[in-house]
């Protein structure tokens, strides 16, 4: 079990919903392979905290394009 971020004690997955896409990694060019990352959906059963059970690292989630 993955422990809570919160508290340390074993958080329980709620939903798995596979391999998803970052939302603002475009690919670079047309049919360039895109970085998938688990998406897992946990709840500690001491504090009750949702959270991602194993979320992707903070340097991904930047997008590459200044807006």
């Amino acid at each position: 079990m993955t422990p809570c971020a919160l508290c340390a004690a074993p958080a329980q997955t709620l939903i798995d919903f596979g391999p998803q896409p970052i939302c603002n990694r475009f690919p670079k060019a047309r049919g360039a392979a895109e970085e998938y990352y688990p998406l897992v959906l946990g709840q500690c059963g001491a504090c009750g905290l949702l959270q991602l059970l194993d979320p992707p690292p903070p340097a991904v989630l930047k997008p590459r394009v200044d807006w």
